[in-house]
């Protein structure tokens, strides 16, 4: 699988997060252990104030996933494919940093 964190915006205190897990893999539980030592070093190291996952709203995996991990939904959008015209229908969740809460 791959963890990454980009979109990086110090002015807004945020980055984004993306992961993906081969199919041999799903359910296995490494993710979200993985997830959760990325997800506590980008607050430990980068500290900045939140951290935003986008996927499709029917990925329901994906969205349970991220739930396990603490993030909770956040706001719905609309993505428009910059190679087609087909619009996806994302769901944001967000982690806030532990100093906040």
């Amino acid at each position: 699988g791959i963890i990454s964190i980009w979109n990086i915006y110090p002015s807004d205190e945020k980055a984004e997060l993306g992961c993906g897990t081969i199919p041999a893999f799903r359910g296995s539980g490494l993710m979200t252990e993985a997830l959760r030592e990325v997800v506590d070093y980008y607050f430990r190291e980068i500290d900045l104030n939140s951290l935003e996952a986008f996927t499709e709203e029917t990925n329901l995996k994906s969205i349970s996933l991220l739930e396990r991990c603490g993030f909770i939904e956040d706001r719905r959008v609309i993505d428009q494919s910059p190679f087609d015209e087909r619009e996806y229908k994302m769901v944001v969740l967000t982690r806030t940093h532990p100093k906040l809460l």
